[in-house]
């Protein structure tokens, strides 16, 4: 695969990836791009509010899409690009942590048996708001939990399924941004429980995460990596120790993104995960600002 386009709205950025990169091809309008280009597939990766316009486009121009988590900045923008993806096998959402090795071990030890289905997933993430100027403005990143948490949100969905019902609390602390900064949620599944604690007005990181199953229980102390703790109600105990691994997990996800484009492959993360993901995400607004569970 090669890299034969770029675009950006930022001419300075521009410049210098397409010089890093040998990339001659260089565009500040994607329509121009898509117009005149000879592309195979794109990737979308600008703040959740522009994903609706080039995603649709690009698609009906019948190219594959990786567009980058979440679909948009609410449920009503979702939809659409929903509406134009289904049935296509055209869209990847960028959920990476599906090609995570620490993440993919804990599915594994799910599927086969070693902790069983998951009765309770946990997660805790305390940080600050990142620097890029847009995160915090409510309009284009439609919030925390949207912007940042469906990472999480999608692993209790890949791991337990749809959940059935939602509670939820938030609020913001820093009066310089229009997003919520603290947020717990709880999403009821079938036969499990998932909840998380996240904060982006903490004074120093911290993550802690796990799953308790019916077979046995995982637990890792950091987030890419870190010690993976594994006990089993056989008496088995055992710790597995993951590198931080970062660049790895894109590499993956680009590589299962190619070989969909090669081989005409529906991605393994697609529109149909994407939109439940985004429903997840607004029943969790609605739930704190309507004080009460959500059904979805």
């Amino acid at each position: 695969a090669k890299v034969v386009a770029i675009c950006d709205i930022d001419e300075k950025r521009l410049k210098e990836i397409g010089e890093k990169y040998s990339i001659n091809s260089r565009y500040i309008n994607y329509e121009e791009m898509l117009e005149k280009e000879d592309l195979d597939g794109v990737i979308i990766a600008t703040p959740p509010k522009y994903h609706l316009d080039p995603t649709i486009k690009a698609l009906k121009k019948g190219l594959y899409v990786l567009l980058e988590k979440p679909m948009a900045e609410n449920l009503e923008t979702a939809e659409k690009i929903y509406s134009t993806a289904a049935g296509t096998n055209r869209l990847m959402v960028g959920f990476s942590l599906r090609f995570h090795s620490i993440f993919r071990r804990i599915k594994e030890l799910i599927d086969n048996g070693t902790i069983g289905q998951p009765l309770l997933q946990w997660h805790v993430a305390l940080g600050k708001v990142p620097s890029t100027s847009w995160i915090g403005k409510k309009e284009i990143s439609g919030g925390m939990v949207n912007e940042h948490a469906v990472h999480v949100i999608y692993v209790f969905y890949w791991y337990a399924g749809k959940p059935t019902r939602i509670y939820s609390e938030y609020f913001t602390f820093n009066p310089n941004i229009t997003i919520e900064d603290n947020a717990s949620f709880t999403l009821q599944h079938e036969n499990a429980i998932s909840t998380m604690i996240i904060s982006w007005a903490s004074t120093h990181p911290w993550r802690k995460w796990g799953v308790v199953g019916s077979e046995g229980t995982a637990t890792v102390e950091s987030y890419l990596g870190g010690p993976l703790t594994v006990s089993t109600r056989r008496g088995e105990k055992f710790t597995e120790d993951y590198k931080i691994e970062v660049d790895e997990m894109y590499i993956r996800e680009l590589e299962h993104f190619i070989s969909c484009i090669k081989h005409r492959r529906k991605p393994v993360v697609n529109e149909e995960d994407g939109i439940i993901i985004q429903q997840i995400v607004d029943a969790i607004y609605r739930s704190s600002k309507e004080g009460k569970a959500i059904p979805i």
